[in-house]
Parts: C-alpha cells; sequence; structure tokens
C-alpha cells in the first residue's frame, strides 16, 4: 500500500470516529389525530427534512416520545420506532432489540421475529408498532436499526458507501435505574502505539489498520478498540451479527473489554459464512441522559465471509 493510500484511509477512519455518526436525531412529538400517526417534523431547516439527504428517528411509547434514556420498562410493552427516511432514494432497514445486549424477539403485525425488516421511501416516514416482553431484571434495552442489510460493499475504496453502511442507528434505555458488575472476557493479544485510536476497527492484519470487505472463514481478523483520553479507560460490550443473528464470540454471546488509550488488539476466528457486522456499546449498563457516550454504539465495517 503506497503511503498516499494509506494516509487517505487513516484520514477517513480518523473523520469517522471524530465527528460521530451522520445520522441526524431529530425529535418532534407532533401526532396526527386523524391517522394516528407520529410524525416527525422538520425543526431545523435546512439540516433536516425531505431532501436534506438525513436520517430521523424516534421511539414513542402512548404517543410520547422517549427522550429520557432512563425508563421503567417490564413486561410487554408496546412501543413504535418512527423513521424518516429523508434522503432521495428508497431504502431497506432491518430491526434487532437487544436485551442486556442479548438478541430478543419482538412481535410486530402479531408475529413474533428476531429481526424485522422495511423499507421507507424517498422522503418518506414509517412508523413501525411493536411489541417486546422485557424481564423486570433486565438493565438495558436497545434498539438497533442497520441500513441496507442485503448489501456489503466489497470495494475497500469506496469510502462514502463503506462508512454508510457502518452506521448504525442506536437507542438504548437504562431500566429501572439499575447497573451491574462487568467482566472482563476479551483479552487483548497486544497493543499498537504507533496507530491512529478509534473505538472500534476490524483488520485483516495486527500491524496496521486495513479495512476488511472480505473474508475466508480460515484467516484470523483482528478487532482493535482504543480509547482517545489518557486516564479515561472504559469498558464495552461486543457483540456479533452474522446475517442479522448474534452468534456467539469465544462462547459469549456477550464479550466484554476495557480500553486504555493505546489501540488494544484482539485476534477473532469467525468461521460462519455470510454477511457480518460487529458492534460495541460504550458505558454497558450505564447508559445516562448527560452522558452521550453511553447512548451511542460503534461498529465495524461489514463484511462478506466465503
Amino acid at each position: 500500500m503506497n503511503f498516499k493510500k494509506k494516509a487517505l484511509i487513516i484520514f477517513y477512519i480518523c473523520l469517522l470516529f471524530s465527528i460521530g455518526f451522520f445520522v441526524m436525531e431529530i425529535y418532534n412529538n407532533s401526532i396526527d389525530k386523524n391517522n394516528n400517526k407520529n410524525i416527525m417534523e422538520d425543526n431545523l431547516p435546512g439540516v433536516t427534512g425531505p431532501g436534506t439527504n438525513t436520517i430521523s428517528y424516534g421511539l414513542y411509547k402512548d404517543d410520547e416520545l422517549l427522550e429520557n434514556h432512563e425508563q421503567k420498562f417490564s413486561g410487554k410493552e408496546k412501543l413504535t420506532l418512527s423513521l424518516s427516511n429523508f434522503v432521495g432514494f428508497s431504502r431497506e432497514y432491518v430491526i434487532v432489540a437487544l436485551l442486556d445486549y442479548i438478541q430478543t424477539e419482538i412481535e410486530v403485525n402479531g408475529k413474533n421475529t428476531r429481526t424485522y425488516k422495511f423499507s421507507v421511501g424517498e422522503n418518506e416516514t414509517k412508523n413501525i408498532p411493536f411489541i417486546i416482553d422485557i424481564p423486570e431484571d433486565t438493565h438495558e434495552f436497545s434498539l438497533l436499526v442497520f441500513k441496507d442489510p442485503n448489501f456489503v460493499e466489497l470495494d475497500n475504496e469506496s469510502y462514502n458507501s463503506l462508512s454508510s453502511l457502518e452506521e448504525v442507528i442506536a437507542l438504548r434505555f437504562n431500566l429501572n435505574g439499575s447497573n451491574k458488575i462487568i467482566p472482563e472476557t476479551m483479552k487483548a493479544e497486544g497493543e499498537k502505539s504507533s496507530l491512529p485510536i478509534v473505538p472500534l476497527f476490524l483488520s485483516s492484519t495486527y500491524d496496521e489498520l486495513k479495512i476488511v470487505t472480505e473474508h475466508f472463514n480460515n484467516d484470523t481478523l483482528y478487532l482493535f478498540s482504543g480509547e482517545y483520553e489518557i486516564g479515561n479507560e472504559k469498558e464495552q460490550a461486543i457483540i456479533v451479527f452474522n446475517d442479522w443473528e448474534q452468534i456467539s464470540l469465544n462462547d459469549n454471546m456477550v464479550n466484554y473489554l476495557e480500553t486504555t488509550n493505546k489501540m488494544k488488539y484482539y485476534p477473532l476466528n469467525l468461521t460462519n459464512k455470510g454477511i457480518y457486522q460487529i458492534v460495541s456499546f460504550p458505558e454497558p449498563y450505564n447508559v445516562n441522559n448527560t452522558n452521550r457516550e453511553s447512548q451511542r454504539v460503534y461498529s465495524s465495517f461489514r463484511f462478506y465471509s466465503y
């Protein structure tokens, strides 16, 4: 890899994580009483709304927007995801619900499913009512939405497409004011102080950050993770999706690691075929309204394994 190409890749990696997600969380609690739909109106002219190339979304309960990330959910909860596809083309999405980072069923249109795929037209808002059964001892409820679930960008120089698929819409909620002791289940094989520090990156080698778009199941991959701020070490929960079904890693459905201001790497052996995406949850079991980091997720570039 020549120096110019390598520098460009590093620039894109740093840019992606420094500015955060390009997805816009724009909420508006405007209810159309005639058709009982949650209408997410644009309150920032020229920034969000039809034709602005953004995605707006929110989670509702009883026609009220859940802006508070600390909720008291238990039992069968009736919720509605409202998503506005303010881009110039129709797009497919897939919903995955998690309880304590474990994929769980939701009921949509009277049917139980572990994933729910839906399409949204150009500049269209769609509302997805669903029911989820939440045990009383649950610490965190998370809702993830992935774009274009049937597509993998195989060109590792198509940075715009790669970064678009990397972005994950996430809605995380601390339940019942609970917290949990976090075990460290992933041990780093080594660290690289010379690499740019990012929260999550999947590489085909441990010597550099090399984008993975295709993988053969006998090849070892390397998960990198680091923390920008010195002395601000934090935990992450790591989960793996294969064709949008959560699978185990190191014999655990959920793995936990601690980040430092050096890029630690963890070897991974993934043997299933199909589409993969790895997601990390910073500040696991500690979602709150004042810490923006605890409300988001990070993701690897999506890739296909043969």
